[in-house]
């Protein structure tokens, strides 16, 4: 019987603590996190920047980098990576580690990042404009933090 990634969600051999399709390493038990390789991670020149479907949603996030420690705005959230509201973004490829509160929780979620690009300037994009900013790629999050922020987003579905 196949289990699933919870990183990609496909089905894999259930003594596998890496999966095959996206790399991410994880472990079933009381400690259970979820890595996600950096390799890759950031976007190349004309490069899609995400996967997954962002949701538009403003909660409180703490975020820390090894220079930096700031509180601010969360404009936009996927399974993969969000968008924080920031005057000063530290520069594409720096390491961030985010405290995220979701709206209805009281403890915030764990997850370390990769800054995969920011912008001291508003940016227009199709789909909406965004403020000055960054853009933040999942590299590790615990898997009981990854469940509760793909329920947060499926209720922003309905």
């Amino acid at each position: 019987m196949n289990t699933s990634c919870p990183s990609c969600f496909r089905d894999v051999p259930p003594d596998t603590r890496q999966c095959p399709w996206c790399g991410a390493t994880f472990s079933f038990g009381d400690t259970e996190t979820l890595s996600i390789p950096a390799e890759g991670l950031l976007p190349q020149e004309g490069d899609e920047l995400r996967q997954e479907e962002r949701m538009p949603l403003m909660c409180e996030v703490i975020y820390a980098t090894k220079d930096d420690l700031d509180k601010s705005y969360l404009y936009d959230l996927s399974m993969g990576g969000l968008f924080i509201e920031s005057k000063n973004p530290p520069p594409k490829g720096e390491n961030v580690h985010l405290k995220i509160y979701l709206l209805g929780e009281e403890q915030g979620l764990d997850v370390w990042g990769v800054v995969a690009w920011s912008s001291k300037e508003e940016r227009v994009t199709p789909e909406r404009t965004y403020p000055p900013g960054m853009g933040v790629r999942f590299t590790k999050i615990s898997t009981e933090d990854h469940i509760k922020l793909g329920l947060n987003i499926l209720k922003e579905y309905k």
